[in-house]
């Protein structure tokens, strides 16, 4: 059995990386949005019941709301540039090929900001 060209083997372990990279970031990503519904829910209950709560558009100015808000933000940038890093390794071509990755870098390959 003959050994693999060594660049091979760079590209399996970058990918792998990336990988276990993008499951992490995907998972931060969902506990955010997941505690950013629960605080907005909170917020409607406390409406409601006729306390005082803030407006949706003030939900920000609680400090862990901004935290929220600011992960968010940065689990969004973290997928921006991995999905643009890994389109662009010599292996981009082959992952563009795949339904899956062509629908990542439609949500997240280019960055609104840029």
């Amino acid at each position: 059995m003959s050994k693999p060209p060594a660049g091979q083997a760079d590209l399996r372990l970058e990918n792998a990386l990336l990988t276990n990279e993008l499951r992490h970031l995907r998972a931060e990503l969902a506990n955010v949005r997941r505690q950013l519904r629960a605080a907005r829910s909170r917020v409607k209950e406390l409406q409601a019941a006729g306390g005082t709560a803030a407006a949706p558009d003030d939900e920000a100015t609680t400090p862990k709301m901004r935290r929220t808000r600011k992960l968010e933000a940065q689990a969004l940038d973290d997928m921006h540039w991995l999905v643009n890093r890994v389109d662009r390794s010599p292996i981009g071509p082959l992952l563009r090929r795949r339904e899956g990755f062509r629908t990542l870098k439609q949500r997240y390959g280019t960055d609104p900001r840029a």
